[in-house]
């Protein structure tokens, strides 16, 4: 990515209300360099349970799992819990389409199971932008993975 394109992304973001600023906020941009940032990690609270429902929601899941078909060499989703202190990984199947079988994914995540979602900044545009305004900011490549953990 070119210099002018993500300066132009970081534009776009700032426009649409979720920037890089917003990860940290209400600690500001300067104090999250001077203070926190290769030095020690910084733990924001938020009582906002929606505060970051632009960038995906509960509801885009269903999307994001059928729009995880494998790269080559690489899991776009996992399905990981810990049995007895080891870390346990579970397959699934795949449809005639490469895409995941959303209802054996909902069902391991039923019986313990984390699911993960591997690579979302190549693959959702919200957190497309954010990743590439978070890399104009840090001034390095990152990658976005989303977590999703039952209770207990």
């Amino acid at each position: 990515m070119n210099q002018n394109s993500a300066a132009e992304l970081n534009r776009v973001d700032c426009d649409r209300g979720f920037a890089f600023p917003n990860l940290f906020s209400p600690v500001s941009e300067d104090v999250f360099f001077s203070d926190y940032w290769e030095k020690r990690q910084l733990i924001v609270s938020r009582t906002q349970p929606d505060y970051f429902k632009s960038l995906s929601s509960l509801a885009d899941v269903d999307l994001l799992i059928a729009l995880s078909k494998p790269y080559p060499n690489e899991q776009t989703i996992r399905l990981v819990k810990s049995v007895d202190g080891n870390l346990v990984s579970k397959g699934y199947p795949l449809l005639d389409d490469g895409s995941a079988d959303i209802h054996v994914i909902y069902n391991s995540f039923h019986d313990g199971f984390t699911l993960i979602l591997n690579r979302l900044h190549s693959r959702w545009d919200p957190i497309a932008r954010l990743a590439a305004n978070v890399e104009w900011h840090l001034r390095h490549r990152i990658g976005v993975n989303m977590y999703i953990s039952p209770a207990n």
